[in-house]
């Protein structure tokens, strides 16, 4: 009875979610993962969205952060400003993308 209750909860699951490639004798489900890869790439695009309505000096500071993996001293030396500045511009991207990307959580 276990089995029948977690079957049809993915099958109802992955029916909301327009998937209908789905049959309960096949040992695996394919169209969950089509699910969670669109749930992915839908995150990604809304991380895009939020990266992207950053002012500029805040997406160039979080870009060479997260994406380069500069240290905060070579993203100071790179842009030719005080390493505080960017300690700051830092927190206030990261504090502007949490706010815009919570209601998405």
């Amino acid at each position: 009875m276990l089995f029948l209750n977690s079957t049809s909860s993915v099958a109802t699951q992955n029916s909301r979610l327009g998937c209908t490639g789905w049959r309960p004798t096949k040992r695996y489900n394919t169209c969950g993962v089509r699910s969670i890869v669109a749930e992915h790439d839908l995150r990604a695009n809304q991380v895009r969205q939020a990266l992207a309505a950053l002012d500029h000096d805040l997406r160039a500071i979080v870009t060479l952060e997260e994406k380069n993996g500069l240290s905060y001293q070579a993203i100071a030396t790179t842009l030719d400003i005080p390493k505080e500045t960017v300690d700051s511009r830092l927190n206030r991207a990261r504090r502007e993308l949490r706010k815009a990307l919570e209601p998405n959580v």
